[in-house]
């Protein structure tokens, strides 16, 4: 996932990060905190991890999307508030 910063407004993430994506799905991290997520650096700004289990301060680098299991995971994600948003900057992948 990709946080929007001052440098990264959603815009931009949208464009270029996101340029695969028809659509998004827009989340706070307060939101996602709220479900038990954690959101951590993974060291390639503007790109986010998002773990249900604790990380060593240390380790941001080499952190994975954790939790109990996968559907554990995507049901942290849908339960917590966020906006559907379709992608007026959408590129189809080239074939």
């Amino acid at each position: 996932m990709w946080g929007v910063t001052a440098e990264y407004p959603v815009e931009r993430v949208l464009s270029d990060k996101g340029r695969f994506s028809r659509w998004v799905a827009l989340y706070l991290a307060g939101d996602l905190r709220g479900q038990g997520l954690e959101i951590i650096p993974s060291g390639k700004e503007p790109h986010y991890d998002a773990t249900a289990q604790s990380v060593d301060a240390g380790a941001f680098s080499s952190v994975r999307i954790t939790a109990t299991s996968a559907g554990d995971l995507v049901d942290r994600f849908l339960a917590a508030a966020y906006t559907g948003l379709q992608n007026e900057h959408f590129t189809p992948r080239p074939a």
